[in-house]
């Protein structure tokens, strides 16, 4: 599919990057153990799924299987960003406020600053009110 050649043993890593939260969390320890080009394979498999859809008011199926492979690969931020770049801005819905967290390349840096400034500038009301929720609270954290 999408001309990424996945083994039997991501095949089923991918299923359960596809799915929800739960199904996520069970197989991060599998995803931790995944060289390299196997998270770059299943990135691109699911990056490539995820982009068939036709609905990015929701959050995607695979959205939260990409950002685990994020954390736990921190070299596919790159891959994140350009999937988050590649995303028709007036199509989303507030999801892709909870993204931004997973740049933390400080490289990328610029780049995610002009995406951010593009979805203020193009996104929804309702992703741009995101967008000022998350960044605030990454820069004033709640009091308690």
């Amino acid at each position: 599919l999408y001309g990424v050649a996945v083994t039997g043993n991501t095949e089923e890593i991918v299923e359960r990057l596809m799915g929800k939260q739960m199904s996520v969390k069970l197989v991060a320890p599998q995803v931790a153990k995944l060289n390299t080009q196997e998270a770059k394979d299943i990135f691109e498999k699911i990056s490539g799924v995820v982009l068939g859809a036709d609905d990015f008011a929701n959050e995607p199926k695979g959205i939260l299987g990409l950002l685990a492979l994020v954390e736990a690969h921190p070299e596919l931020q790159t891959s994140l960003l350009e999937f988050l770049e590649f995303l028709p801005v007036e199509k989303l819905g507030v999801w892709p406020a909870n993204t931004i967290g997973h740049l933390t390349d400080l490289t990328l840096a610029r780049r995610n600053e002009k995406l951010v400034s593009k979805w203020n500038e193009q996104g929804s009301l309702k992703l741009k009110a995101a967008i000022a929720h998350f960044s605030s609270s990454r820069t004033h954290p709640q009091k308690r």
